[in-house]
């Protein structure tokens, strides 16, 4: 891709992935978004231009301290579930490891 020499020049800056998607679907104006932030039944009504010169994007997962994490948190923090996409195998209730 060729530098189109553009220079932009942001007249709103907004906090907040929905709302910055939302105004860009409604024609206020281009954004610049995950390629998870646009909708597969509107991709066909945009253009996705992927930006070269971005590292890619890191994402965390903070826990609280107390409590049970939900299911998809930890689908993405236990390695078990990473290797095969599979939930990781619990022991039953009435299984016992030999002794």
């Amino acid at each position: 891709m060729q530098p189109a020499g553009i220079t932009l020049r942001p007249s709103l800056e907004l906090d907040g992935l929905r709302m910055i998607a939302s105004l860009t679907f409604d024609g206020h104006g281009p954004a610049i978004l995950p390629a998870s932030g646009v909708p597969s039944h509107l991709r066909g009504d945009f253009v996705l231009l992927p930006i070269e010169s971005l590292p890619p994007r890191r994402v965390g997962v903070a826990l609280r301290v107390r409590g049970l994490p939900s299911v998809p948190t930890r689908a993405v923090s236990d390695p078990r579930w990473r290797s095969n996409g599979a939930p990781p195998q619990q022991p039953s209730a009435t299984s016992r490891s030999p002794t």
